[in-house]
């Protein structure tokens, strides 16, 4: 069973998806699936995914990598094939500059909690409690105004660490209810396109 969430490198390697504010606090936490697995089939596997539409009503929406789907409620930025338009461009410009947040928030939890890259315990249940924990103490860190650690070595080549990694491959939709659901998508990423268009015009 080990060897299930062992990763290329062949350490032990469990994915943590979150969703964090704009003080890097994080609103939702996910982990236990293995490393290997695409980062959709995790949203897939996740409460968010089924929670999604009522957490985020109306003109609220997450951003996440180009490694999940797009819908109505998870924008993601335009894939680039090579002849994207400025105006793309600057909406996957400002994207990067928002959701930056996360991967912040991510290496701050590695800081403040080193253990998460040593880990010696024997079972994925108390893996995933020990993670979920250091989540909920980064949150009471920042709420107490503890300071950020200084330490910028991440030191994920160390044995027996928790590797965090991410996966790229942009997600493809193949069922018509995921190419209907990824049109809607498309609607909502294109309303937000023109509002910051219509942002950058007022200046």
């Amino acid at each position: 069973r080990r060897l299930t969430y062992c990763n290329r490198h062949h350490y032990l390697s469990l994915t943590l998806q979150a969703v964090c504010d704009h003080k890097r606090c994080f609103l939702d936490a996910f982990t236990g699936t293995s490393s290997k697995m695409h980062d959709s089939h995790v949203f897939s596997l996740s409460p968010l995914s089924k929670n999604i539409a009522s957490v985020c009503q109306g003109r609220y929406h997450i951003l996440g990598d180009a490694a999940y789907p797009l819908r109505e409620y998870l924008l993601t930025p335009y894939r680039d094939y090579g002849a994207m338009n400025k105006q793309r461009k600057g909406f996957n410009f400002e994207f990067s500059g928002t959701r930056v947040l996360i991967e912040n928030a991510f290496s701050t939890l590695k800081k403040r909690f080193r253990q998460l890259m040593y880990l010696e315990l024997h079972t994925i249940h108390w893996l995933n409690k020990f993670i979920i924990s250091c989540c909920i103490l980064h949150n009471l860190c920042i709420d107490y105004g503890d300071e950020e650690p200084d330490d910028d070595n991440d030191d994920d080549g160390a044995p027996n660490a928790i590797q965090w990694e991410n996966c790229t491959d942009n997600h493809s939709d193949k069922t018509d209810e995921e190419r209907a659901l990824h049109k809607l998508g498309e609607i909502k990423r294109a309303k937000v396109l023109t509002k910051l268009l219509q942002s950058d015009c007022g200046k």
